[in-house]
């Protein structure tokens, strides 16, 4: 379902905004929504990449399910901080939901 929102832009935002969506023959609405999207990604692969979150946060802010967020970061060539250890831990919660 979606919902109407109203912000502020500045002058230049406004400008961008009518170029970009000119350019790719989108409405602003689409392109704002594409804009977030991507925005969305790059704040968690950051965020990621610095080790300040888990893969799994990554990936509820990008907007994603783990697997494709893991092949979000091949597409950056960005390396994942899983470690083996992470994975044994894993495999051990993943029995204990299953039982």
């Amino acid at each position: 379902m979606e919902k109407i929102t109203s912000f502020r832009l500045n002058k230049e935002e406004v400008l961008f905004l009518e170029q970009y969506s000119k350019e790719e023959h989108e409405s602003k609405g689409k392109v704002i929504r594409e804009l977030l999207e991507n925005g969305r990604i790059m704040t968690a692969i950051k965020t990621y990449k610095e080790n300040k979150i888990s893969i799994g946060k990554a990936s509820e802010i990008a907007g994603v399910c783990i697997s494709e967020f893991i092949d979000i970061l091949s597409e950056f060539g960005i390396n994942s901080n899983l470690t083996l250890e992470d994975y044994k831990e894993s495999l051990i919660n993943l029995k204990k939901i299953q039982k």
